[in-house]
């Protein structure tokens, strides 16, 4: 449980970037990068290794939201929906690198997918509805409808974890 609400900080730091957290935390431990990729840095806090140990819980269940796919990378970022993990899988690593590259006036260009990607990724990807309002890229929880962290998520998913034995190692 204690993971999961460490979970829950580092959640609130990587979705809320006007906070005094954020801020504050920016400052001093990742000024240079994302919370995401944050080293431990030098003299850390307590409190800001435990956030790191919550943000293992982040990494496996954060994924993004389709907005104008402008801030999403077709082949780094998780967005494509699965029910383990969002990455786009044995797919070629070329052609257009980001997800609005992939798109024609409001809709997918489906030849353009289905030549960059295999079909089972294409058709995946397809199925992702596009807004018809130019809306950013939303990040969101993967283990609720609404998309936003609940502690009782992130708890489930921590049991998960440790089952599988993904929370070994460090940060």
């Amino acid at each position: 449980m204690n993971l999961a609400l460490l979970a829950k900080q580092g959640w609130r730091v990587v979705t809320r970037q006007a906070s005094i957290l954020y801020k504050l935390l920016k400052g001093r431990y990742f000024r240079n990068t994302s919370f995401l990729n944050a080293k431990v840095g030098y003299n850390p806090s307590f409190g800001w290794r435990s956030m790191l140990e919550g943000r293992k819980v982040v990494r496996k269940g954060k994924r993004w939201r389709v907005g104008d796919g402008k801030g999403i990378d077709i082949w780094k970022d998780p967005w494509v929906p699965r029910q383990t993990d969002f990455y786009m899988r044995g797919a070629r690593n070329d052609g257009p690198r980001y997800v609005s590259q992939c798109t024609k006036n409001g809709k997918w260009d489906t030849e353009l997918v289905k030549s960059v990607m295999d079909s089972d990724n294409a058709n995946l990807v397809l199925a992702i509805p596009l807004s018809r309002q130019q809306i950013r890229d939303r990040l969101v929880w993967n283990h609720t409808k609404s998309g936003n962290y609940l502690t009782s998520s992130g708890y489930l998913s921590t049991r998960n974890m440790k089952r599988n034995g993904e929370l070994g190692g460090s940060c």
